[in-house]
């Protein structure tokens, strides 16, 4: 296969990591002009009902962040297909999953951990909020972002959500973060 240097209007920069069914770019959206990650499933090998699932996860999961409008959790952009590559364009966020600072090593004050941990709290009550499930929370799907306050957690792949009423185009809630006032 060979890997295409453009998607749509987001240019590839750079390879940032491989899965065992796609790829995660940096890349370039040639519109916005803003950095972003995509991610990628390669569908050429797949039979069709494979393929058609991976796209609906990815089409789930556009869906589902784009109801989120919380600093904890990566906001996706969109996505598309580019011939035998389905995509999901998000946030590009500098920092490494929760499952490589655990596997390193990395420890962390009780009280930065429980202040993560509230981050991360805040985020799922957000999306329950907006009827999203994520139903998969684990140490590789919460991003660890490097950013100017600290390091703030934030939680993405939402491809196996669960939207309980998504039929409903209603707008999202906004984010509220009544936990962080009691720290």
């Amino acid at each position: 296969m060979t890997v295409a240097k453009k998607f749509g209007r987001y240019d590839i920069v750079r390879t940032l990591g491989k899965g065992a069914m796609g790829m995660v770019y940096e890349g370039r959206d040639s519109v916005l002009q803003r950095r972003v990650a995509i991610k990628t499933i390669i569908v050429e090998n797949l039979d069709s009902k494979s393929a058609e699932e991976y796209e609906a996860r990815f089409r789930t999961e556009a869906l589902a962040a784009a109801r989120l409008l919380d600093p904890n959790s990566v906001p996706v952009f969109g996505f598309g297909r580019h011939h035998d590559i389905a995509f999901l364009v998000m946030q590009f966020i500098e920092g490494d999953d929760l499952k490589l600072h655990i596997d390193r090593g990395d420890r962390y004050s009780p009280q930065h951990a429980v202040s993560m941990a509230l981050d991360l709290l805040s985020a799922l009550d957000h999306a329950h909020e907006n009827n999203i499930v994520h139903r998969d929370i684990k140490p590789a799907n919460i991003y660890l972002s490097m950013e100017r306050s600290g390091i703030q957690p934030k939680i993405l792949d939402f491809g196996i959500s669960k939207v309980a009423d998504a039929g409903r185009a209603a707008a999202p809630a906004p984010a509220t973060r009544p936990i962080r006032a009691f720290i």
